[in-house]
């Protein structure tokens, strides 16, 4: 961030809460020390400006004049351990339980639905993995059928394997969750190339979707247009909703 024309830069810990504050002389100028709920154990003296401390990595905003800390749509009470007004999802049976009183290891940033940050991690780890198994087949498989043109048949096998889970909608439910969840991760997180990601992501999605609404079932009227293939058509407007959705234009 930046202050008076001066630059400092953010040291988390795991859960996102700030520790310290550092300028550009790596120099700490600041530190804060949070019990579980979020109360300052130790307040930094300094005249710089920071209202990202508490979580701050995934946008918990204190506002200094009510003490009161901004998580999304609901404002929390570090005091209380509490949001002071109900959750709007009324998921729970307690409307006003943060976390599910469990600060060290949920975070709840847009004040309705608690996560788990290293959910985020674990997703994208994981949907990692599957396309190293997948390469990892080709490679062994080509390697097995003596190939001539080895990296040719790999290049066609993974292909035919993203073609097969991908339009053929054989994905295994698992990889799919791993898929989805890294998507979700990083459309929230990295906000730089989000409107890349979320259409990436929205594109597969529809592509999924229109595999089952068109292929499978006929398709419902609004995939069946005259200047196009239905499938095409399909995959195009639910792209768009998509990425509408969540606010790409």
């Amino acid at each position: 961030m930046t202050r008076n024309n001066a630059s400092y830069w953010y040291g988390f810990e795991a859960i996102g809460t700030v520790r310290q504050l550092v300028n550009a002389q790596s120099q700490v100028t600041d530190s804060y020390a949070f019990d579980a709920w979020g109360n300052e154990l130790t307040s930094p003296q300094s005249q710089v400006s920071n209202p990202f401390r508490y979580v701050g990595k995934h946008g918990y905003y204190l506002d200094t004049e009510s003490a009161l800390m901004l998580l999304g749509v609901r404002y929390y009470q570090a005091g209380l351990g509490r949001f002071m007004t109900i959750d709007p999802l009324k998921i729970t049976n307690n409307w006003y339980v943060y976390t599910s009183n469990r600060p060290t290891v949920l975070i709840d940033p847009n004040g309705k639905i608690t996560i788990i940050p290293t959910i985020c991690a674990t997703a994208c780890a994981c949907a990692g993995l599957g396309l190293v198994a997948i390469v990892g087949g080709c490679m062994a498989g080509c390697h097995d059928a003596r190939a001539e043109n080895f990296w040719g048949c790999v290049g066609q096998c993974i292909i035919d394997t993203a073609n097969d889970m991908f339009m053929q909608g054989n994905i295994p439910p698992g990889y799919a969750t791993c898929l989805v969840g890294c998507g979700l991760c990083l459309i929230k997180n990295i906000r730089p190339i989000r409107p890349i990601v979320i259409t990436i992501f929205c594109f597969l999605w529809a592509e999924y979707v229109c595999h089952y609404l068109v292929i499978t079932n006929g398709g419902p009227w609004w995939c069946r247009f005259p200047y196009g293939p239905a499938w095409m058509e399909c995959v195009r407007i639910h792209t768009i909703v998509c990425m509408y959705h969540y606010g790409v234009r």
